[in-house]
């Protein structure tokens, strides 16, 4: 009896490993539906940029980052809202908050997710932990369907999260990793230093 239920609980861990796997990698490939609403919607604002005879459109609510001609500037990186006078306008997407860069002080713009890989390595590392707290309770469920005690199911549910934090955190930060450097590739760069304007 006891060899039974023993092979039985190692197939709910294999399947539930398997399935938690899957559902990190698929979350983290953008292969869920997006819920955000009118992203692929035609935007009439942009701003553009010259250099000689070509001319690159841009429109606002893309992605984009600023590296400002300081040495030790960091990086702007937001939703670009447009040409306010000389200033190029990011809004923060977290906070709302709109900044306003003297287009005199841009060294490099970016069009595209540059900049932003560590952003995408701690969401999948916290995809991974929540992951793994449903990995545990899970298992806490299990056991005390089973008839264990709640404190027991309790310690087995912990037990299960870290387990899982150990499974899927390290892979859920190297999706996010590679993510991010994909994104960081499709970026496109425009060097202000060789000749690219804001029109």
């Amino acid at each position: 009896m006891h060899s039974i239920i023993r092979i039985n609980n190692q197939n709910y861990y294999f399947w539930g490993l398997l399935i938690t796997v899957l559902l990190i990698i698929l979350f983290e490939l953008d292969k869920f539906p997006n819920p955000l609403i009118g992203q692929n919607e035609e935007r009439k604002n942009y701003i553009q940029l010259s250099r000689g005879d070509e001319i690159i459109s841009i429109s606002t609510g893309s992605w984009a980052a600023v590296i400002k001609k300081k040495w030790d500037a960091q990086p702007i990186i937001g939703l670009l809202c447009g040409k306010v006078n000389d200033n190029l306008c990011i809004e923060n997407p977290n906070t709302s908050n709109n900044v306003l860069i003297p287009i005199s002080d841009i060294k490099i713009f970016y069009h595209g997710e540059a900049k932003r890989i560590k952003h995408y390595i701690i969401k999948g590392a916290g995809n991974g932990f929540k992951l793994a707290l449903a990995y545990g309770t899970f298992w806490g469920f299990m056991f005390a369907s089973e008839g264990y005690g709640i404190d027991d199911a309790f310690g087995i549910g912990l037990m299960g999260a870290g387990c899982g934090s150990a499974v899927f955190i390290p892979p859920g930060a190297l999706i996010g990793y590679l993510k991010g450097v994909s994104k960081e590739k499709k970026a496109v760069e425009y060097n202000f230093e060789n000749g690219w304007e804001i029109l």
